[in-house]
């Protein structure tokens, strides 16, 4: 891997949402600044929402929507930065947002927003008009996530729900976690979620029953990833952890940091994780947090998962190796105060580090290249 580039944000604000897609990186800090950059990092622009801190975003195409502290949504068009319009009808912080089309309005663009009192609204993004109020959750709704007609959500109430997005009605609610519902995968005809209370779970999305329970683990598991047929899972504490959803055993585990791990994504093939180590989480100056690769390009012996059905622990007693003496583990750069997000575009990888008391914004890549006229520098 080489660095491609490196952009320092100005100012003091610190991250509280991205998103990624195809043509841009979206960088929203807790300060009301809505960073853009292209696919090369190069800054684009600044939009500035007057609520302040920004805690979800989502974009398509040159559309970008973020949530607000009042309840409101705010639309934006990338390109020019101008402000659309403006939805208003939560009560409280929007952190969840998702885009969604389904069957019969694919002509349209539609939105789902998830706020801080449990509510899920259906917005028309053309007209702003609210579509459907979907109303279950009894806490902050966290994750959304869309297949064809139908909507997942997540929420603190420890439940996951399952929506019809033409009707509006709740066609399931997912019960078994016992502490905030704060991930989710929508696979074909499954559902995924991870929970502050260390499970993983595994449901059917035709009726809602549960298929599997993956993960029963001390600490919370906040962020789940999908890698190839697997799902991988970050957890608080340091570890890493990959399911097959062939068999719903686990196939590789690694304590991959000291403390927390912060994020994690899937760059071609490669689990990319950003975590704290040394001093700890609290140590917000040390410079003590890493990226790390890791490749899962062989099944792990020393973490395949013994032939139980069920949830799988570290209690099986496996002899699990430290990211030190992994042969297959790089790490990318030198170490920073805080790894807060990691994610993809075309053909590069993209970090979000707290450096110097400010945001650094890194993008990777493995292809052959140069970067003013100097050759780029290989660190594995």
């Amino acid at each position: 891997m080489k660095i491609h580039s490196t952009y320092a944000i100005p100012g003091e604000g610190l991250v509280s949402s991205f998103h990624t897609t195809t043509a841009y990186i979206l960088i929203g800090l807790d300060d009301g600044k809505i960073h853009v950059f292209d696919t090369n990092g190069g800054h684009v622009r600044t939009v500035v929402e007057p609520t302040g801190a920004i805690w979800a975003l989502a974009a398509l195409e040159d559309t970008l929507l973020n949530g607000c502290r009042d309840g409101s949504v705010r639309v934006w068009d990338i390109s020019s930065g101008t402000l659309l319009r403006t939805f208003q009808g939560h009560a409280s912080l929007v952190r969840a947002l998702y885009w969604a089309q389904y069957a019969d309005h694919q002509a349209r663009h539609y939105a789902a927003s998830g706020s801080g009192e449990g509510q899920i609204r259906i917005w028309d993004v053309d007209s702003g008009h609210c579509i459907h109020i979907l109303s279950g959750h009894e806490a902050n709704v966290y994750r959304l996530e869309a297949c064809g007609d139908i909507l997942v959500s997540t929420s603190g109430d420890c439940t996951a729900k399952i929506w019809c997005l033409g009707t509006g009605n709740c066609l399931f609610t997912l019960r078994g976690h016992s502490r905030a519902v704060m991930s989710l995968i929508v696979e074909r005809e499954r559902v995924i979620t991870a929970a502050l209370d260390g499970e993983v779970r595994i449901w059917s999305l035709a009726d809602g029953s549960m298929l599997a329970l993956l993960a029963r683990h001390p600490a919370p598991i906040c962020n789940l990833r999908m890698h190839g047929s697997n799902v991988i899972a970050r957890t608080t504490d340091g570890w890493l952890f990959a399911w097959s959803l062939k068999t719903y055993q686990r196939y590789w585990a690694r304590k991959a940091h000291d403390h927390a791990v912060t994020a994690i994504d899937v760059y071609k093939g490669m689990v990319v994780s950003g975590g704290k180590d040394g001093g700890g989480y609290e140590d917000a100056c040390g410079l003590d947090a890493w990226v790390r690769v890791w490749k899962l390009d062989a099944m792990d012996e020393n973490a395949k998962a013994d032939g139980k059905e069920g949830a799988s622990s570290l209690a099986e007693g496996d002899e699990i190796p430290e990211w030190g003496h992994d042969p297959r583990c790089v790490e990318l750069g030198g170490p920073a105060q805080v790894a807060w997000r990691i994610g993809t575009v075309p053909g590069k990888l993209v970090a979000l580090l707290k450096r110097g008391g400010g945001v650094v914004l890194e993008l990777w890549t493995d292809e052959e290249e140069t970067l003013g006229g100097s050759a780029l520098v290989s660190i594995c």
